[in-house]
């Protein structure tokens, strides 16, 4: 197998990830229209002869074809082992000011950057702040080409740390919408007892019960539910995602300083004293080797593995951190991969693994496509040796189990998938949820679907429920889209799901939202019909709602990434 040929590849533009499409879900969106090239006259008066000439300079039109960034795999020989930047995130509070022609391959959803690294296991990740990927795009090439000051950013990593265990109030995944607008964070395990208490009322005893708990987080912004809870669910995976990502960078940074950043044949690099030396005391690293696999339909693998421990923790195993990466034929602005991590016991005994599956291809503006799947889960300790990734590298919860499984062996399932074109930004996500293992548990979640406008701003709705008797691990086996069905509120049958006295029915929540000046997501009264509540019930599921294609996705399977 030869690789000199991808010595040339260059190195793509940052990932950075947000949501947005429309509120048809089927209508396509076309990319921002480029002005007509414009034509700046110069006049100059001769004095000799008191003529005056006028000459005319054409402003080209700009280029719509996606363009290599500056950063070649030629500089920084293990460069092309990675998604430059690649984050998870959702719903940017910033607005993007030149709407359509955003930075080559990325997405306008925020970097995740923590203000204060939190202080313990548990913390929530909610002090962060928005960068545009244009910015995040210049500090992450410094990165990679070695010219940071600093190749690794502590909090950043913190993030490999901690676990996210509050909760938006407005909502829940056992008892439904109760709120139009955010209520505040509060601690997932006070809801229960809360709704609980409130359960025989209606929603707006829910909502005053949850109000008045010790401790909430208030939100006084007015934004839409859907969003606030959408964007802190996914926040609480995507922060592990970011800080893996942030490691994988640091560690190619410091191989390029060192000059340790070239593939000797094809010999794995090693980089695990590098490592050691230049990791922040917060990780305490085992190994870190980057090699390449075998070429696979016609494209060259390479494998990132590193292993380490948490520095504030006692457990005496290693979480696993391994970045399959697969840069296009031609160059690494399209590619496919994979993210995977293992983590060690957590102090319930339960040990997580996380999958992060993405695809970019398209070469303008208009066609790009983006696609991101993540996948988590949580064994217990009788499963805990388990290697629940597949041949090509992503995360299958129904390994090591049976269809009787239940919450004894596994729990705290969740799902999130892109499918969008970063730049219009058209596009579409999803988020679903299982507390539970058990393989008919109607998993909750929501669709979302967004659009920019011209002025930069986004706007789009958002429809929620359960898919009925279906639960994440059944979806995924036996191929069934994540798509509400109907609505399941098992801690409340006093809701508007199915009827009085149930906790299930064929209806589901529908949201619209848009964001204002200041980047906060309203209740878009133009596209709801109650007002009053900023959100609709619908009888039914209509039938056009938004499906995520993973098609390109699905192609991982394609490149074997086991040995």
């Amino acid at each position: 197998m030869h690789h000199n040929h991808f010595l040339s590849i260059k190195i793509s533009l940052l990932l950075s990830i947000s949501l947005l499409t429309h509120c048809q879900p089927n209508t396509s969106t076309t990319p921002a229209t480029t002005p007509e090239a414009a034509s700046d006259q110069d006049t100059t008066t001769d004095t000799t002869t008191s003529t005056t000439t006028t000459t005319t300079t054409e402003t080209p039109a700009a280029d719509t074809t996606i363009s290599s960034s500056s950063l070649a795999i030629s500089d920084n020989g293990l460069a092309g082992s990675y998604p430059e930047g690649l984050a998870i995130s959702a719903f940017p509070i910033a607005i993007d000011n030149t709407p359509g022609e955003a930075a080559v391959g990325t997405l306008n959803i925020p970097m995740l950057r923590l203000n204060n690294p939190p202080p313990g296991n548990n913390q929530d990740a909610a002090t962060s702040f928005e960068e545009h990927p244009k910015e995040a795009l210049k500090e992450a090439l410094d990165v990679l080409n070695g010219e940071a000051s600093s190749c690794f950013s502590e909090p950043e990593l913190n993030a490999l740390t901690f676990n996210s265990n509050n909760v938006e109030a407005c909502y829940g995944f056992d008892y439904g919408m109760v709120s139009g607008t955010a209520i505040g964070n509060v601690d997932g395990g006070q809801i229960n007892p809360t709704v609980e208490s409130a359960k025989e009322g209606t929603t707006d005893d829910v909502k005053n019960a949850l109000s008045q708990i010790q401790n909430i987080q208030l939100n006084s912004t007015g934004e839409a539910c859907m969003v606030t809870v959408g964007r802190g669910m996914i926040k609480a995976t995507a922060a592990k995602l970011n800080g893996a990502l942030a490691l994988f960078r640091g560690i190619l940074c410091e191989a390029k300083k060192a000059g340790k950043d070239k593939f000797e044949g094809t010999t794995p690099v090693n980089l695990t004293s590098i490592a050691q030396a230049k990791v922040p005391t917060l990780l305490d690293i085992t190994s870190a080797e980057i090699s390449i696999l075998d070429n696979q339909n016609d494209r060259v693998v390479y494998k990132t593995e590193i292993k380490y421990k948490l520095s504030n923790t006692q457990s005496s195993e290693d979480n696993t951190l391994i970045l399959y990466h697969s840069p296009g034929a031609q160059s690494n602005e399209n590619y496919t991969g994979v993210l995977d991590l293992s983590e060690a016991a957590d102090n319930n005994n339960q040990r997580h693994f996380k999958s992060m599956a993405y695809s970019k291809s398209g070469t303008t503006y208009a066609d790009q496509r983006l696609k991101i799947e993540v996948r988590n889960v949580g064994y217990t300790s009788q499963l805990a040796n388990i290697d629940p990734f597949n041949t090509g590298g992503v995360l299958d919860p129904n390994t090591g189990v049976t269809q009787n499984s239940g919450n004894s062996e596994l729990s705290g399932l969740t799902y999130f998938a892109f499918d969008v074109n970063p730049s219009t930004y058209a596009g579409k996500i999803s988020y679903w949820a299982n507390p539970g293992g058990n393989y008919q548990e109607a998993t909750r979640g929501f669709t979302y679907s967004t659009e920019q406008a011209e002025d930069g701003t986004l706007s789009g709705c958002s429809w929620s429920g359960a898919v009925m008797n279906t639960s994440i691990r059944k979806a995924l086996a036996e191929n069934i889209a994540l798509s509400p069905t109907g609505c399941y509120t098992p801690q409340f049958s006093k809701g508007v799901c199915g009827t009085s006295g149930d906790n299930q029915g064929p209806q589901i929540w529908k949201q619209c939202f848009k964001q204002n000046s200041e980047g906060v997501y309203v209740p878009d009264n133009a596209h709801i019909t109650d007002i009053a509540s900023g959100y609709d019930v619908l009888a039914t599921a209509p039938s056009d709602l938004p499906i995520i294609d993973l098609t390109g996705i699905a192609t991982l399977e394609n490149v074997n990434v086991s040995e």
